[in-house]
């Protein structure tokens, strides 16, 4: 194979050497963007005080945001519905659909943290066998949307 290599007229070589070099940054920067998005994740799920229903593996779209007065995350996640019922929240067991906003306090996080989590539980679309969740939390916006 380096021999094929040294044959090559010099501007070929500079060509292949270029886009491998392109290919090894591409992969580079693809796998850290990975990792960011799950440590994120992580994240996320320990701010919300969902850690026991919600998995990283189960949020399917995740916003961050650091700003100097904090920190906000927004997810969207598809949970089974046998790990999360409404009661979980305090809330009913005939409960489909309800938003909450509270006020929690989580280990790490100096602040207290603003919670909104729009919970949906259809039975016909769904089947009863998932719950979807869309959660933001915030130790900067008292008035967080979720």
């Amino acid at each position: 194979m380096w021999t094929a290599f040294g044959s090559m007229p010099r501007r070929r070589r500079r060509y292949v050497v270029a886009a491998a070099a392109i290919a090894v940054i591409v992969v580079a920067v693809l796998g850290a963007r990975a990792a960011w998005s799950e440590a994120d994740k992580r994240s996320a799920v320990e701010w919300s005080g969902l850690s026991d229903y919600v998995k990283p593996g189960d949020i399917a779209w995740l916003e961050s945001n650091a700003a100097p007065d904090g920190q906000t995350y927004r997810y969207f996640a598809r949970i089974p519905a046998s790990r999360m019922a409404p009661e979980a929240l305090g809330r009913a067991a005939t409960d489909d659909h309800f938003l909450l906003r509270d006020e929690i306090r989580v280990d790490g996080v100096s602040d207290v943290v603003y919670r909104t989590i729009s919970y949906f539980r259809d039975p016909v679309e769904l089947g009863n066998r998932e719950v979807a969740l869309l959660v933001g939390v915030s130790n900067a916006d008292k008035a967080l949307a979720g």
